[in-house]
């Protein structure tokens, strides 16, 4: 990577809203900052792929903080301390949720599917929750509902979604796939 940001070049660039700075800027941080986070994640139970999504998820809060004029730039501050700590926090709160969540998954198997066979009643529940899945998918943007298709169904990698729809690059195809999922999980939100 040739481009090299200073913080306030990162926060004046992401405010510019330009196109190219800010996909710059993005490839800057992706390059410069990912490697701490991924060995935060994989000396902390996770696998590569949550290191992934965890470093989109931290990146796209700071470029939207930054947007939102939440995040201010002090003197004593760094971005990458600042990623750093957010990507801590979110990665500590997604442990203490999978525990929590395996537990409670646990006790309820062991309480309601020990040695049952699914009633009637609730194969037609699960083809309902399939049928109403299905159409909150559709309801996405057609290039959402490609690119998710190609990733999750097709197994695409980042790199293959990336030639295939003709992205500017990787971490734009990330950034991309992330928006998509994002709009998905808030469509299935208000489904409930």
């Amino acid at each position: 990577m040739n481009l090299k940001f200073n913080d306030f070049d990162i926060v004046a660039g992401l405010l510019s809203r330009d196109t190219k700075i800010c996909n710059d800027i993005i490839e800057y941080l992706y390059f410069s900052e990912k490697k701490k986070i991924y060995i935060l994640v994989k000396k902390n139970n996770g696998t590569l792929a949550d290191a992934e999504d965890l470093f989109q998820n931290v990146v796209l809060d700071f470029v939207e903080s930054v947007w939102s004029l939440k995040f201010k730039l002090l003197e004593n501050t760094k971005i990458s301390t600042y990623l750093f700590t957010v990507a801590y926090n979110q990665w500590k709160k997604h442990l203490n949720r999978e525990g929590k969540k395996m537990k409670w998954e646990a006790g309820f198997s062991e309480m309601y599917f020990s040695e049952q066979e699914s009633s009637p009643i609730d194969l037609v529940v699960e083809k309902e929750e399939l049928l109403n899945y299905s159409e909150i998918f559709n309801s996405l943007g057609e290039i959402c509902r490609q690119i998710l298709n190609a990733f999750y169904n097709e197994k695409m990698s980042i790199n293959e979604i990336t030639l295939a729809f003709d992205f500017a690059n990787e971490n734009a195809t990330k950034v991309r796939k992330f928006r998509c999922m994002k709009n998905l999980s808030t469509l299935i939100n208000k489904q409930k």
